[in-house]
């Protein structure tokens, strides 16, 4: 978007424009039509053409970038049950969502129909990205989740978990060099670091 911005919030998206001469900004907002969502994400696509948001009531809206105009709203067949907390753009042309029940979706972006989900079962997630292989999703209960982006989301897997609750006490048995056991307050994890 070069010398563009947007911003969002409720009811309203902005495209902000940067006239580096003049050291202006001037705004224009996006006439959403009856449409009236709380924005709780936003992403642009790989070629600057279209916005994506991701809203409270569980739809995307599709915005043109070029005439900072309201294009279209989905998923069509359902939305989202608790709104759309994280969006990005995947490379095989679809949108990746991810929702505050844990619930990570994919959206076909020519159709906006729902093409998969799964639901991570580890709390809300709360960071969501992708790379040109994978994609990478955060709970809230500390674990990294991680699929192919090739790959239906049913295959996604637990690749790491944290501790949820600050450690509270170490121990290191007697006997037993590369061991030792971490507690919090619901955990116990017993480490190996030996070579």
């Amino acid at each position: 978007m070069g010398n563009k911005f947007v911003t969002v919030h409720n009811n309203a998206i902005k495209f902000w424009t940067l006239d580096k001469n003049a050291s202006r900004l001037s705004a224009v907002d996006c006439q959403l039509a009856q449409h009236k969502r709380f924005i709780n994400c936003v992403t642009v696509d790989p070629t600057d053409t279209y916005i994506f948001c991701g809203t409270r009531s569980g739809d995307i809206l599709e915005i043109l970038v070029d005439t900072v105009s309201y294009r279209r709203c989905g998923p069509v067949q359902k939305v989202f049950q608790g709104g759309i907390h994280q969006i990005n753009c995947a490379f095989d042309g679809s949108l990746i969502v991810s929702t505050a029940g844990g619930v990570l979706g994919r959206v076909n972006r020519k159709t906006m129909t729902n093409m998969d989900e799964v639901n991570l079962q580890n709390g809300p997630v709360v960071s969501l990205t992708n790379s040109r292989e994978k994609i990478y999703a955060l709970t809230a209960g500390g674990s990294m989740f991680s699929v192919e982006g090739s790959q239906p989301l049913s295959t996604v897997t637990c690749f790491f978990t944290s501790m949820t609750d600050p450690v509270s006490q170490i121990c290191f048995p007697a006997g037993f060099g590369g061991i030792f056991a971490v507690r919090s307050r619901d955990e116990i994890r017993l480490w190996n670091v030996a070579d």
